[in-house]
């Protein structure tokens, strides 16, 4: 999850607004003959407004990483902007995002090789304000 604060503030009463990632569910299909995982990936963001004012609409940046688990290294990431749109008199908004990749599968390796991770794009701020809070 991320939380948006305003310039200067680190308070509950300075929250802009605080995002997560509800749901994710993905669906690989291998294509044999060209050796490709054909992956499409759907999210569910939230957002959800906090006490300090919120101009215009919510923009969630989120990732999708292709992770090879033998070497646990990064094969591909790519970031993408959702914007939240906030209907007026509403405290909680959300989105649906598809994303769809083809992954090549590279000699010696089997499909069950690749793992897919999806999360919030966080600035070092936000992360260490999480760790603060889970106590990581």
């Amino acid at each position: 999850q991320m939380t948006d604060y305003r310039p200067g503030g680190r308070d509950v009463t300075d929250i802009v607004f605080q995002g997560e990632v509800s749901s994710v569910s993905s669906e690989c299909k291998y294509d044999k003959d060209d050796k490709v995982i054909n992956m499409t990936t759907t999210l569910t963001l939230v957002a959800e407004r906090g006490a300090a004012p919120l101009k215009g609409d919510v923009i969630l940046p989120f990732f999708v990483a292709v992770v090879d688990r033998k070497t646990e290294k990064v094969l591909n990431k790519n970031i993408f902007q959702s914007p939240v749109p906030f209907p007026p008199g509403h405290r909680r908004s959300g989105v649906s995002e598809e994303i769809t990749e083809q992954i090549p599968v590279a000699a010696g390796h089997s499909i069950v090789d690749y793992e897919i991770l999806v999360g919030l794009q966080l600035t070092e701020e936000q992360l260490e304000t999480n760790r603060k809070q889970h106590g990581s």
